[in-house]
């Protein structure tokens, strides 16, 4: 019983806390290349995740790049079928981020070089990014 209860626990210790981890949902048939802006509770240091492929019609889990900090901006790059980027970066604020302020949305639709249709991204909440058409 004692070894059921420590492998409870060590599961639970994995799990990411809210504001370490990110889904990228991605509605489309393209792909996209995207890196995130975290920030700290003070909102005056932040640091910037590694570029992620996002393939089409997936979901892919993000993880903050230090341990706490809470995702405040993402920039989204169109990329072709070998998820490289192809066009110029769209930048999103989150706006579930207590450093942001004001909701923000961007402009769309935005435009994919990829021969795919242009685009749109919506945190819709604040541990979910959406990219749709």
């Amino acid at each position: 019983m004692k070894n059921w209860t420590l492998a409870i626990l060590m599961a639970v210790a994995a799990l990411p806390a809210f504001g370490q981890s990110v889904m990228i949902d991605n509605n489309t048939d393209c792909s996209y290349v995207i890196e995130i802006y975290a920030t700290d509770a003070a909102c005056d240091k932040d640091c910037l995740t590694r570029l992620q492929c996002i393939p089409p019609k997936t979901g892919v889990l993000i993880s903050t790049c230090i341990a706490g900090y809470d995702f405040e901006t993402a920039r989204v790059y169109p990329a072709d079928k070998d998820c490289k980027p192809c066009g110029s970066y769209r930048k999103v604020d989150n706006a579930g981020n207590a450093c942001i302020g004001l909701p923000h949305s961007v402009d769309g639709p935005n435009p994919h070089c990829g021969g795919c249709h242009d685009f749109y991204l919506d945190w819709t909440s604040p541990a979910t990014l959406t990219i749709h058409y």
